[in-house]
């Protein structure tokens, strides 16, 4: 979920915000599918980060990456 600032909320599987959030919403548009893998997802979101990162060079430094993942008892596992 997403709120504003006038407190409206919105559902969505998948979103961008902060600076450049128009763009990333662009690609997110082309190139997300639910049906994907979390690995060719999380290839989407480099790529969406690489866009609109204000860096010239990213590095490995600058981008942390991170999934959870619920499992058949329940429990929440988290991956970084």
């Amino acid at each position: 979920y997403q709120t504003d600032p006038s407190g409206n909320y919105s559902g969505w599987k998948a979103t961008v915000i902060g600076q450049n959030n128009q763009a990333g919403k662009s690609i997110l548009k082309t190139d997300y599918k639910p049906e994907n893998s979390v690995e060719q997802n999380l290839k989407v979101a480099v790529k969406i980060l690489l866009k609109t990162m204000d860096s010239a060079t990213p590095t490995p430094e600058r981008i942390e990456l991170s999934t959870l993942k619920k499992n058949t008892d329940g429990t929440i596992v988290h991956y970084t």
